[in-house]
């Protein structure tokens, strides 16, 4: 059966109002099919409009067949006329539909749509529709309107399948099959293949149901995504209609607090994904854009996509299978409950599910995301979500559910995963990240609403959604022309406001110190180092069985991407698969700051057995242990070794575990200090007697504690300013920073977990008249510029004002004040 691509330029006109008559609609302008208005014409994010499309296409038309116009995703109502004739409406901005065209085809024809997506509550309660982060309130990225999927002219015989439904089982080894036809047909058949080889056949002679058992089949996993070509045949008055679908053979499901898949114990290592593109928003680039995308993440060790409030494009599914990549989608939501929305939700719900289930990649769906368009203090809203649990349950018993993935101030209700949101800045807060994520694991019933906690027995924990940021890549701070969305900031919080950002920076004090690519690369080690120690908390626990990270790629105003907005590496994918994939052990240091000398315990937590082995531990390729090593899963095992023969500064600790041909690589730093009394003033307020040293010569550390403290002398006007609400970091993360001064402390400029005694609860300063900042943070966009070390001239000598922890009795704070002298 052949298809027509309709896709490619259709004239446009955007439409204050509709006119009686359409075909007095002159379209004067242009847009791409498929594509999101907005790529094109931005001012529709702020004024209301219809939009018309229009296009006319040559076709040669056979007799005896009938043919559809068919869309794969329009946003959000649309009328649909051809050559005149009014063909129908569609509402939804998500799924495919069509219209049949058999009687009014000719061989010139036109087709023309009317578009309309509400961003009021006029015509249609915007709030009232599943819509996603496209809009709503607050507008997360930028809204979407039009035919952002393509439109094709399809060819198809008299008897044709309507409907068809697949599910698959490798453990039963099963295919049950479920097709509507047109009309009844003469013969048929179900075929399974595997490339050219046959490994099913059975002849029908009508539509139905069918059980199949499917015998010498391998299961499809993200380890060996194995696909097999399905096709349906059926022929009438010898005419053939083939329906063919690539599927594969897997079970998903939960069981005492495991995932399974195919049966065994399953640990999932998710990204995020919002599946907005910056330039095509909705619209995929291309197959290959998406399909590189993926490769890239397989390389760094993910193995789950969670596609977040959104129904992907179909092609996203297909190269899921391809690749191996196991899909959680989030259904859109809505920001007002009510009759309508939820019907619509559930609508968009069980569409997506009857389009997608055939696919072996998507094995979980979740109904609400962070009760966004549900009340949980409202009886009924409850009810309505507990219902709508229990009926997908059993319309799609092949898929895990979850009903509302929860975070801080909601909850659960009755679901398959036990999932929590969790966002911190664990280099700052890393008491606070472990604390969080012991209680998750302690009182996994918490996440549930009040009345509902038993319902927590048996389900798996997964950290469903945790990241942090870097700053925006240098090409995206150059960006000419700006992107329209550029000019928005989340909820007006500046972070996240990328216009400005160039200039914020070049008049910021990091200029002085770094050009953009380099401090890009100093936030890029603040993000690897975050996720290390927020993913070994959490691998930690044997109770959680998996993580999802935020997020797949850099999406408008947020820069938490393992992959940049152009979908490249951030890093070397190797450092996050070493991360990610360790699956062996999980180590710590006793202390991760010492003096020289001292020993240092180091332990390994055993996520399995380990019968024989050798443990190796190296810094800069010098060996300083290695001995035999074996445990069982589950236990700590324990070594000793001496410093003595490490020199001051900071070190990486490559702790390596040799069992039977695999090596198994795990990074910590290492801060030493040489123990030796610092001649250096320290206080911790200034009056003139310390000013009049200071002038004189003599190199002065202030260091104030208290946060709401004043400082002035001279020129220079401070506030020390506690960390907490948005500068704790916690949501758009903190960049630290330090000057390339201090190497022998921070050679990568940015802050670690060996410098904890410096940072823990320690507040920032707001500051001006500084001769130079030593050390500070920003934030997102190059935004609320703060510092941790401030230097002053004044006459002959100098004043250090520095809110880290400068005690001499530890080494971190000892070897910092040993650089101030030596440097300053």
């Amino acid at each position: 059966m052949q298809e027509l691509n309709l896709n490619g330029k259709w004239n446009f006109a955007l439409l204050k109002e509709i006119p009686e008559d359409i075909e007095s609609i002159k379209p004067d302008l242009e847009i791409d099919v498929p594509a999101c208005v907005e790529q094109f014409y931005p001012q529709v994010t702020k004024e209301q409009f219809y939009f018309f499309y229009e296009k006319e296409f040559y076709f040669d038309p056979k007799p005896g067949k009938r043919y559809f116009i068919a869309f794969g995703a329009v946003d959000y109502l649309c009328k649909v006329f051809f050559n005149g004739v009014y063909l129908g409406e569609n509402e939804g901005g998500f799924l495919p539909f069509e219209f049949e065209v058999t009687d009014i085809l000719k061989s010139l024809n036109k087709i023309q749509v009317l578009v309309f997506d509400p961003i009021s509550c006029e015509v249609i309660d915007f709030r009232e529709i599943p819509h996603g982060k496209q809009n709503g309130d607050p507008n997360w990225y930028t809204n979407i309107s039009g035919i952002w999927q393509g439109v094709v002219l399809k060819e198809k015989p008299e008897v044709f399948i309507s409907s068809l439904k697949i599910r698959t089982s490798f453990l039963r080894k099963t295919l049950s099959i479920d097709f509507e036809t047109t009309n009844s047909f003469d013969r048929g058949s179900i075929i399974l293949k595997k490339g050219k080889d046959m490994i099913f056949s059975s002849e029908i002679d009508k539509a139905g149901s069918f059980d199949l058992e499917i015998k010498n089949i391998l299961p499809w996993s993200p380890d060996s995504p194995i696909l097999y070509d399905l096709e349906i045949r059926i022929e009438k008055d010898s005419e053939l209609f083939v329906e063919k679908r690539k599927i594969g053979f897997r079970d998903f499901e939960t069981k005492n607090g495991k995932l399974l898949l195919n049966g065994e114990d399953f640990y999932m290592l998710a990204v995020l994904d919002q599946d907005f593109y910056p330039e095509k928003l909705y619209t995929l680039p291309s197959r290959e854009y998406l399909e590189n995308s993926f490769k890239k993440l397989k390389t760094m060790g993910i193995n789950t996509l969670r596609c977040h409030v959104k129904v992907p494009d179909p092609i996203y599914m297909e190269l899921a299978d391809k690749i191996g990549l196991i899909v959680w989608q989030d259904s859109p939501y809505f920001d007002k409950f009510s009759e309508k929305a939820a019907n619509r939700l559930i609508q968009t719900i069980k569409g997506t599910l009857d389009r997608d289930t055939h696919h072996p990649s998507l094995c979980i769906y979740s109904i609400i995301n962070e009760s966004w368009g549900i009340d949980e203090s409202d009886e009924d809203q409850i009810n309505w979500l507990e219902k709508t649990f229990d009926e997908l349950k059993i319309l799609y018993p092949g898929i895990v559910f979850v009903d509302n993935s929860a975070c801080i101030g909601n909850y659960h209700v009755k679901t398959d995963i036990n999932d929590y949101h969790f966002y911190i800045n664990a280099i700052d807060r890393i008491d606070y990240w472990n604390w969080l994520i012991d209680l998750f694991v302690s009182k996994p019933d918490s996440t549930f609403l009040k009345g509902h906690e038993k319902k927590a027995n048996g389900k798996p924990l997964i950290v469903s959604e945790f990241g942090n940021w870097t700053v925006p890549p240098e090409k995206w701070l150059k960006k000419t022309p700006e992107p329209y969305w550029f000019k928005y900031a989340f909820n007006g919080l500046q972070m996240t406001k990328p216009m400005g950002a160039l200039e914020r920076f070049k008049k910021s004090s990091l200029a002085k110190e770094f050009s953009l690519e380099a401090f890009f690369r100093i936030s890029v080690e603040n993000q690897l180092e975050n996720l290390r120690l927020e993913i070994n908390k959490m691998k930690s626990h044997r109770e959680i069985r998996g993580f999802v990270i935020t997020e797949l790629a850099d999406t408008f105003w947020e820069c938490n991407g393992l992959l940049d907005f152009d979908r490249n590496y951030k890093f070397d994918p190797f450092i996050m698969k070493k991360i990610l994939t360790n699956d062996v052990f999980i180590p710590n240091l006793s202390k991760y700051a010492i003096w020289r000398g001292e020993e240092i315990l180091l332990t390994l937590f055993l996520l399995k057995d380990i019968p024989e082995g050798v443990l190796t531990v190296t810094s800069n390729q010098e060996t300083i242990l290695r001995k035999s090593i074996k445990g069982e899963a589950d236990e700590t095992v324990s070594f000793e070794f001496n410093t003595s023969d490490l020199g001051e500064g900071m070190h990486k600790i490559n702790v390596q575990v040799e069992i039977m041909d695999e090596i198994i690589i795990s990074d910590l730093p290492l801060l030493i200090s040489e123990r030796s009394k610092q001649e250096i003033r320290i206080v911790h307020s200034m009056d003139e007697n310390f000013l009049s040293a200071a002038k004189n010569g003599e190199l002065i550390v202030v260091a104030p504690e208290k946060p709401g403290t004043v400082i002035n002398f001279e020129n220079y006007n401070a506030k020390i300013v506690q960390k907490d609400g948005f500068l704790t970091g916690d949501w758009v993360s903190s960049i630290s920073w330090l000057v390339k001064d201090f190497d022998v402390i921070a050679p990568h400029h940015t802050f670690n977990q060996a410098h904890q005694s410096l940072l823990k609860n320690r507040p920032l300063i707001k500051s001006s008249g500084f001769v130079r900042r030593l050390s500070g943070v920003t934030y997102g966009w190059f935004s609320n510029f703060h510092s941790y070390i401030d230097l002053i001239e004044i006459g002959k000598g100098k004043i250090i004002v520095t809110t880290l922890n400068v005690d001499t009795e530890t080494p971190a704070g000892n070897l910092l004040l040993k650089e101030f002298i030596r440097n300053y």
